[in-house]
């Protein structure tokens, strides 16, 4: 996390353990605030106008959060972008660029991405997320909803 937001280990250390927190707690207000917070320092010459880069960039945050996460994780329906896993709950996320957050979450529902899941005997969050970056906007948008 350092390295992606040039910030410093302390601060990295913070937000991590804050990123780790709120989804854990099913915060995803705050889960939305932390990541503008880090895609706040990626300069933006290197934004890369693809859903890949976004998808990428969120697996690393996670991965850098010492989040449990699976990318690219297969069905017999698809593939789900990012599955979460933490002791009390289970997100399946899809990302979307310049889309809508319903439109991610419909994926999910539409591929039922989520009955993968649905032995392990714990919440299952659907967690549609958009990425919009436009010359001198960037934006996060979500929509969740549970099983």
């Amino acid at each position: 996390m350092e390295v992606f937001a040039h910030i410093e280990s302390s601060q990295a250390g913070r937000l991590s353990s804050e990123l780790y927190e709120a989804f854990e707690q099913q915060n995803i207000n705050k889960v939305i605030v932390l990541l503008k917070q880090l895609f706040a320092h990626v300069p933006y010459q290197l934004h890369i106008k693809q859903e890949s880069y976004y998808h990428s960039l969120l697996m690393m945050i996670c991965i850098g959060a010492r989040i449990k996460a699976q990318s690219e994780y297969s069905t017999s329906l698809g593939s789900i972008d990012l599955v979460l896993e933490f002791q009390k709950v289970i997100y399946v996320i899809e990302v979307k660029f310049n889309d809508s957050a319903e439109a991610a979450l419909q994926q999910i529902k539409d591929r039922r991405y989520y009955e993968r899941f649905l032995d392990q005997d714990k919440p299952i969050i659907l967690l549609g997320l958009a990425f919009k970056k436009e010359p001198s906007n960037f934006d996060i948008t979500y929509v969740i909803e549970m099983i």
